[in-house]
């Protein structure tokens, strides 16, 4: 009999955009967090001194 593994979709909430400054010039990251501080904080760990651009209500998708 074959096994199954079901995969529980959980959104994140929120897609962050971060500045960072690399040798070449400044880069964008996107990231899926709960919030600014979160997002901020896991993308300071990987990316020393990044900055926060801007914020997407929903992942993936662009307003305006």
């Amino acid at each position: 009999m074959a096994k199954t593994k079901a995969t529980a979709y959980i959104p994140m909430g929120l897609l962050y955009v971060l500045l960072v400054d690399t040798e070449d010039g400044t880069t964008t990251v996107q990231m899926e967090a709960n919030s600014k501080e979160e997002a901020l904080e896991s993308g300071q760990e990987l990316y020393p001194g990044c900055r926060l651009a801007l914020v997407n209500p929903v992942p993936g998708e662009q307003k305006g």
